[in-house]
């Protein structure tokens, strides 16, 4: 699971990472890394490619200095995208020496035949010097990423890196049990390595994926919206068809837009429904008008249900030539000062004209008087 994690939040997160800041560049690759390092790190894996290389020493140092890489990548872009040191390249030269000092090591040591030395045959300060620069340069992004998350200007990106900094903090703890075996050889200290390594990389797939995660659950609730909002549109557009700026797509078109495309499309929608409630305002009834006025400042069902009691009188008033009985108010009319609010507005109002009492107050003749179309609310 945290190996499918973290492979799944690469290729989801690869583009937006792409196009976004130097810290979401730098979160994104270091999942990356370690979704490749841990990958190689499987039985299966290692024993296919010892198979090709036929040397089990070289594909483990092989392994080992893709775990350094990635750690010393990791530290670099994500201590320098936050300007927590002041010469950030001193990761990339402490990196490089120990890569040197290893394959130095392996190849002094390494048996008559073998191109490496096997891990049983390495020295104790081996692994010390390996699992020490993965503990210090972990902790170090741990510590960098829990400030960030306590200074984060949202609650969106302090959850990102809370949870990558939160993992990366178990990994801390995966190299100390790992550097305790080798001095101590105990196996019960092998037994939680792979739980924590799973939990430790779904966390840090997670504090990568979230803003994804939280733009695909905005643009679901756009496509919703837009669904649900096209007949009211529908309705109301062709009986004020001059409000459409341009022809409009689809209804199954506009849904499954993405990017700017889907915006646009349900921005277009929420203004010619608004559009269209302020020019059939003007023919509504006068007690239709001042009734619904005082109502303006109500709650947004107490609004929707307002407007649903004088819209369709004031729709079949337009259709059947009767002359504006007033002016249209905008000022006058229900409604949200943000986007958010006006959808949400305009769905209550879908709702609300599909009710008994509005259905009631449509089938009422325009000549009828007002009153007797009116919705109670609550």
């Amino acid at each position: 699971m945290g190996i499918a994690s973290l492979w799944l939040t690469s290729f989801f997160r690869a583009r937006a990472a792409v196009r976004g800041t130097v810290v979401q560049r730098a979160l994104w690759l270091a999942v990356t890394l370690i979704a490749i390092t841990t990958l190689v790190h499987q039985s299966a894996v290692t024993g296919t490619l010892s198979g090709w290389a036929g040397d089990i020493g070289i594909v483990n140092l092989a392994t080992q200095l893709l775990d350094v890489t990635a750690s010393t990548l990791m530290l670099y872009f994500v201590v320098k995208s936050v300007g927590g040191m002041r010469h950030p390249v001193w990761a990339l030269a402490a990196g490089a020496v120990l890569a040197i000092a290893l394959c130095s090591a392996n190849f002094a040591l390494a048996p008559d035949g073998a191109l490496a030395t096997p891990e049983v045959d390495l020295p104790f300060s081996y692994a010390l010097a390996l699992l020490g620069f993965h503990l210090v340069a972990d902790a170090i992004v741990a510590a960098v990423c829990f400030c960030q998350a306590a200074r984060a200007s949202s609650r969106q990106l302090r959850w990102a890196f809370s949870s990558f900094a939160l993992g990366t903090a178990l990994t801390c703890v995966s190299w100390i049990l790992y550097l305790l075996y080798v001095a101590t050889y105990v196996s019960y200290l092998q037994g939680p390595g792979k739980a924590l390594t799973g939990i430790e990389e779904m966390l840090q797939a997670f504090g990568v994926a979230l803003p994804g995660l939280i733009v695909l659950r905005r643009r679901l609730s756009a496509r919703r919206a837009l669904w649900r909002l096209w007949p009211l549109w529908q309705a109301l557009t062709e009986v004020t068809p001059h409000v459409r700026l341009t022809p409009q797509q689809g209804r199954f078109r506009g849904a499954t837009a993405t990017g700017i495309a889907l915006d646009v499309a349900l921005q277009r929608v929420v203004v010619e429904i608004r559009d269209a409630i302020l020019e059939l305002s003007a023919y509504a009834d006068a007690d239709d008008a001042e009734w619904a006025a005082p109502h303006t400042a109500a709650s947004v069902e107490d609004a929707a249900a307002v407007t649903a009691g004088w819209l369709p009188r004031a729709k079949h008033a337009r259709q059947s030539g009767r002359r504006p009985s007033g002016q249209a108010r905008r000022d006058s009319l229900p409604g949200g000062m943000t986007l958010a609010d006006e959808i949400a507005f305009l769905l209550h109002l879908r709702d609300a004209l599909a009710s008994p009492p509005a259905r009631a107050a449509a089938a009422v003749p325009p000549d009828r008087p007002a009153q007797d179309a009116r919705i109670p609310t609550r």
